[in-house]
């Protein structure tokens, strides 16, 4: 075993004896002596594994009383409707899971043009499953899913199950992961995060597989390259990097880091004494692979733009060609320290030609850029850092923040000295995509997918200061680090290797066996899991349908059922951030909110709400206001509907074509109301004779929602005795000595009722 040496690894004989070592498990005497030895070995792994993925699992249903209610999933948020509005358009038209035409098209603009990969697997998985299934639970067996696999990332580079450990539970605290990946949140990010995953521990693995020390000989690494399990490790990354390109158009930010690696590692591998040709030929195949598939699910099923395609088929090329100029560097014998400022000229060239090469494909994709982020008004495209440098990351991507960022500092200065390919990969990622979360926190769920590997290491490093874990035996502490750095072969940039895999790895995680042990590693899992907790728990309930939201479109959703309105004519016009929630259960058609977007916010100042509605006929069905949406003055349509409900006002008359049909309050007092629904209806008219120049009053009790106000119309008597005046609601009438009953259907359709 390498023996610690500094901050992390030099720790004293008799902190090291407070624990059990690192393929042994022990418990406390009391205990242990009555449980058999296989259970002693192996009860703290499992109990281990169990709180690790129990928590990812419990953070990612927490909010499941919102999201399953009578039957229904109500997904969070706007987004995922538009995913579910597509899947059951497959499900309509396809003829069952053997039918792949329905996701083949041949004019380009496979679904959408932009997420194809995503709608086919929600499809398919529903064909199998149910829609109901996928939407509530995809989202929970993929973040499940990531979490395994970034375990097995975080073993695979420290040999250690603790950090393992670690980085599947720092995962079930982030928040933003827990909403991009939460119960019913069907949307792209779980096929992308899953697949990306995928990418990421291919390369990993590949990496570790060339990955040797001076110490291990070039046939036995040619033999390890050569392996079966070597390029069925390549395949493997090759199908998850050929369906990441087309699960999103912003897979092209995603690939692009994967580049800047290669740019990396090409050079690490010369300044380990190897051959680039010999030792990244799985990475180039990968990459080929991957374009291959990519390219292949564009050209024969239509998925895709160009320039999302384009993304693969640049890394699958870049990487040959860099890989070949590192080889001729390597057979030159030329200092690897001069080959990184050639590859970064060569990129250039090869990005400078893709202009004239492919120049409709890379407007689109500025096009894209533009409409990406340009966008303003919407939550995830602020910066992480947002409100702050410290509060914006910790409130999106929780503790774990700073337990990664010093650690990704610590690790970045290990990959410039030490041949470390996995940690580099990580490494570049994570600096990449925490630039990306900068511009726009939406990327924040791609930036988890490392930063939690950095903070299961960091946290283990802190337990380890807390004298409660053995350190960690295969990385470089800062005094050892630091020494390296400064020393004269760093000067000269000679070749570091990195040290020899630990004999002992922790592949089982050990008990404490004093009470300041149980002490300091329950009071640490405690505090970090109780702050995260209510990080999580807090956005997730925020992102989830209120109470008041849920029963307004069952209310809308029964009376469009009762009055037998077809789309766009039971159109619900709302607040864009909630209309496609609106729409796909009143009528199923929830893939735009554009309409919504322009037309709301000129419909809360309207002030003839009346006249909009007979304009609106026919393309608005319902209208849906909420009391924190804008406070607007007497006059507006917002203020006679939210704060009069259409019929209590001073400066005017009541309204004729709006129907409440859900009102959301705690009393009849307006400033308790925080959301009202009605119907925009054409009203019943009601006709008869009378005295001419007479006022005629038609007026009822309305009851909605445990509320009643009365609603009455007028109408003055024209000289020739007749009157006519329009109704919102259904009842019966009084008039004078005269009584009229008004249908529901009535106050729909427009019929006259004559009295």
């Amino acid at each position: 075993m390498t023996a610690p040496d500094d901050g992390v690894a030099d720790q004293s004989q008799e902190r090291s004896s407070q624990t059990a070592s690192a393929t042994t498990a022990t418990l406390p005497d009391a205990v242990a002596a009555s449980l058999p030895d296989s259970i002693r070995a192996i009860g703290p792994t499992v109990i281990g594994g169990l709180l690790a993925f129990g928590a990812l699992l419990i953070f990612r249903i927490n909010a499941y009383q919102f999201i399953l209610r009578d039957g229904s999933v109500v997904s969070p948020l706007n987004d995922p409707y538009y995913f579910r509005y597509w899947m059951e358009q497959l499900l309509a038209e396809a003829g069952g899971p053997t039918d792949l035409g329905v996701i083949a098209e041949s004019d380009g603009v496979a679904f959408d043009g932009v997420r194809p990969a995503t709608h086919a697997l929600n499809w398919w998985l529903a064909e199998l499953t149910g829609p109901d299934f996928v939407a509530a639970w995809l989202p929970v067996v993929s973040s499940l899913a990531v979490g395994v696999v970034l375990c097995g990332i975080a073993y695979s580079l420290t040999r250690d199950l603790r950090v393992g450990f670690a980085t599947v539970g720092m995962l079930a605290f982030v928040p933003l992961h827990a909403v991009y990946s939460g119960l019913g949140f069907l949307e792209h990010n779980a096929h992308q995060y899953y697949w990306l995953a995928g990418v990421l521990a291919g390369f990993v693995w590949l990496a570790r597989r060339s990955h040797h020390t001076d110490s291990r000989p070039v046939a036995t690494e040619i033999r390890a390259i050569s392996t079966p399990s070597t390029w069925v490790v390549a395949a493997g990354t090759s199908v998850a990097l050929g369906l990441y390109t087309h699960t999103a158009g912003s897979t092209p930010l995603f690939i692009v880091p994967l580049f800047i690696y290669v740019v990396f590692r090409v050079p690490l591998a010369l300044r380990a004494g190897h051959a680039p040709a010999r030792t990244l030929r799985p990475l180039c195949g990968a990459t080929i692979g991957g374009a291959l598939l990519a390219t292949g699910l564009h050209v024969f099923f239509g998925w895709g733009e160009l320039f999302v395609v384009l993304a693969p088929i640049c890394l699958a090329v870049g990487t040959t060609v860099l890989v070949g100029i590192g080889e001729g560097w390597h057979r030159a014998d030329f200092p690897p320290i001069g080959l990184i400022p050639i590859q970064i000229v060569a990129s250039g060239v090869g990005v400078w030609s893709l202009q004239y090469i492919f120049t409709d494909a890379l407007a689109r994709y500025r096009s894209r850029s533009d409409a990406l982020f340009g966008r303003a008004g919407i939550a995830e495209t602020v910066s992480l850092f947002d409100p702050g440098v410290l509060s914006g990351p910790i409130l999106r991507l929780g503790v774990g923040f700073v337990f990664a960022i010093p650690v990704l500092v610590w690790l970045t200065a290990v990959v410039a000295r030490r041949n470390e390919p996995g940690w580099l990969l990580l490494v570049v990622y994570g600096w990449g995509t925490l630039i990306l979360a900068f511009i726009q926190n939406r990327f924040a769920g791609h930036l988890s997918l490392t930063i939690t590997v950095f903070a299961g290491v960091g946290f283990v490093v802190v337990l380890n200061q807390l004298g409660v874990a053995r350190p960690l035996t295969g990385l470089p502490g800062p005094r050892t680090l630091v020494a390296e750095l400064t020393a004269p072969e760093a000067v000269a940039g000679e070749p570091r290797s990195s040290p020899p895999t630990p004999e002992s790895e922790t592949t089982r995680l050990a008990a404490p066996t004093t009470r300041r042990a149980y002490l300091g590693l329950g009071g640490t899992v405690g505090v970090t899991g109780l702050v995260s907790a209510v990080l999580v728990d807090e956005q997730t309930t925020q992102t989830s349908y209120s109470d008041a939201e849920y029963r307004a479109v069952r209310a809308i959703a029964a009376h469009n059922e009762a009055v037998s309105r077809t789309y766009p004519a039971n159109f619900v016009l709302s607040r864009w951030g909630t209309n496609r929630m609106y729409n796909y259960f009143t009528s199923g058609e929830s893939e735009s909110y554009g309409f919504a977007r322009n037309t709301y916010p000129e419909f809360v100042v309207e002030q003839n709400p009346d006249e909009w509605a007979q304009d609106q006929l026919g393309r608005v069905g319902y209208v849906v206001i909420n009391s924190d949406d804008v406070e607007l003055p007497a006059g507006t349509a917002y203020h006679m509907l939210q704060r009069r409900l259409g019929v209590a006002m001073e400066y005017r008359d009541p309204l004729a074509h709006y129907r409440l049909v859900y009102l959301a309050g705690e009393s009849e007092d307006p400033e308790t109301w925080d959301l009202s629904a009605y119907a925009v209806v054409a009203g019943a008219t009601i006709q008869g004779t009378g005295t001419p120049g007479e006022t005629v009053v038609a007026e009822t009790e309305v009851t909605v929602s445990g509320i009643t106000f009365p609603y009455q119309r007028a109408a003055t008597v024209t000289d020739a005795g007749e009157f006519t005046l329009t109704v919102a609601y259904p009842g019966t009438y009084t008039i004078g000595a005269t009584e009229a009953s008004v249908t529901e259907t009535a106050v729909v359709a427009g019929e006259s009722i004559s009295v």
